[in-house]
């Protein structure tokens, strides 16, 4: 408090401006320290092997639509992130769409899967929704549009939210974490999220503390975050890529 204090008493005598940007980052650490605040005993993982069995093993989790996913990775429980990335038109939208309208159908009533675009125009990606959801075509949905609205809902539509902005930060997905009850978040495309101080950086150094910050996110609320990307010209016409195929800091991400 005294630090923005001092930095504002700046602004108000006319001496100094254009610092809004350092009291965000002073805000931010804030907000890390104050979401470390636990209980001394709730620190410490609960060594309890029928507990753990229950909440690790037994217990279901969200599962995905292609079976090869869940061979290979298995349900989502919450406080992991996950990375997608491929060449530019290739896919990825329709299959985020195609793997939320299966998560949507096994969520509670009260929790929500939220998009968080800053790519494609967001009334596009709500159709795409649309049309993942109820198995229906465009063509489809405009012919019907009452009755596509119906089975949407029915179907768990409605538990999905597209968060529409050319620019999204960090501190952003932080107060919708923080505000609402979400149980997966996409981010398409991660890259481009924003967060205080990342224009001083360079790219990989600026993208490792990125995904460093969404992966805090995560386990901070226990929900799965799973974020889009771009592949690099090396994986142009290759049918399965590697890590080395990422755009930009392979590493760090």
């Amino acid at each position: 408090a005294s630090e923005i204090v001092e930095s504002l008493t700046k602004v108000l005598s006319g001496t100094k401006y254009g610092i809004l940007e350092s009291v965000k980052g002073v805000l931010e650490k804030y907000n890390t320290v104050s979401g470390n605040l636990s209980e001394p005993e709730e620190i410490f993982v609960c060594p309890n092997l029928e507990q753990l069995l229950a909440s690790d093993v037994h217990a279901d989790g969200v599962k995905w639509r292609l079976q090869c996913l869940n061979e290979d990775i298995g349900d989502l429980r919450g406080g992991s992130l996950g990375h997608v990335y491929a060449r530019p038109d290739t896919g990825k939208t329709t299959f985020f769409a195609s793997e939320i309208s299966f998560f949507a159908s096994q969520i509670g009533d009260d929790e929500e899967i939220i998009w968080f675009n800053n790519e494609e125009r967001g009334q596009k990606v709500q159709l795409r929704i649309y049309s993942a959801i109820t198995g229906r075509t465009l063509d489809e949905i405009a012919e019907d549009p009452e009755g596509t609205s119906e089975l949407f809902d029915k179907l768990g539509g409605n538990k999905i939210r597209i968060y529409d902005n050319a620019v999204i930060t960090v501190s952003d997905i932080d107060a919708m974490l923080k505000d609402r009850n979400v149980r997966i978040v996409v981010i398409d495309q991660g890259d481009k999220i924003k967060f205080s101080g990342d224009k001083d950086m360079a790219t990989h150094e600026r993208l490792k503390a990125l995904y460093g910050k969404l992966r805090e996110l995560a386990k901070k609320y226990n929900v799965d975050i799973i974020t889009a990307g771009q592949a690099d010209y090396t994986a142009e016409g290759r049918q399965f890529l590697h890590l080395s195929n990422m755009d930009n800091s392979k590493t760090g991400k």
